[in-house]
C-alpha cells in the first residue's frame, strides 16, 4: 500500500508541473487530476465486488499494479494527450486497490480491524507524504520522469512480496484469505 501512496502523491504532486511545463493551463490540469481521481475511485467499486466475489484481493491489487506499470512507464512520452490518457489509466488501475488493501489487512488482523484500517489508511498515506519530501528533491536533480520510472521499483517489489501473502494468511490463520 505505501508504494500505491507514493505513486498517488507523485503524480497529483509532479505530473501538474510536467504538464504545465509542457503548456497546458492550470484548469485543464485541473481536469485532469480529476478524471484520474474520479474514475479511479468509480472503479474502486469493480474492485471491492472483485474481491468480494471471489475472496482474491491480493490477485486483484498484483493484477492491478501490473497493468498501471505500462501506463506509468510510457506516460512521459512525447503526445501530451497520449500522456494523459495514460496518466488516467493509471489512476483507473492504482485508485481501486486501496479498500481491497483494507480488507487484506483485515484478514490479516481479524482481531484488530481497526488497527489494520488505520494501518493503511493512516501510517502508509503519512509514510508516503514524508517520503515525497526527499523524492521533491530527487526530482529536482533527476527529473519528474526519471524519478516516476524509478519510483516503479516500488511496484514490482508489491507484486513480488503479493505472492507470499496466501502464505502468511495461513499462517496467521486468517479466514477467507485465498
Amino acid at each position: 500500500v505505501y508504494s500505491l501512496y507514493i505513486f498517488w502523491i507523485s503524480l497529483t504532486n509532479y505530473m501538474p508541473v510536467y504538464y504545465s511545463q509542457a503548456g497546458i493551463s492550470l484548469i485543464p490540469i485541473g481536469i485532469i487530476l480529476f478524471l484520474f481521481g474520479a474514475l479511479g475511485g468509480a472503479a474502486g467499486f469493480i474492485t471491492g465486488y472483485l474481491n468480494d466475489r471471489f475472496k482474491k484481493g491480493h490477485l486483484i491489487v498484483q493484477i492491478s499494479l501490473a497493468l498501471s506499470l505500462p501506463c506509468l512507464y510510457f506516460i512521459f512520452i512525447p503526445s501530451i494527450s497520449i500522456s494523459i490518457i495514460l496518466l488516467v489509466l493509471a489512476g483507473i488501475f492504482l485508485i481501486p486497490i486501496q479498500p481491497v488493501c483494507i480488507r487484506i489487512a483485515q484478514h490479516l488482523l481479524p482481531k484488530n480491524m481497526g488497527l489494520a484500517s488505520s494501518l493503511i489508511l493512516g501510517l502508509s498515506s503519512g509514510l508516503a507524504g514524508i517520503t515525497l519530501i526527499p523524492l521533491g528533491k530527487l526530482a529536482d536533480r533527476i527529473g519528474i520522469a526519471a524519478l516516476i520510472r524509478g519510483e516503479m521499483v516500488f511496484l514490482i517489489l508489491s507484486i513480488a512480496l503479493l505472492f507470499f501473502y496466501p502464505l502468511v494468511a495461513k499462517k496467521t490463520g486468517a479466514k477467507n484469505s485465498k
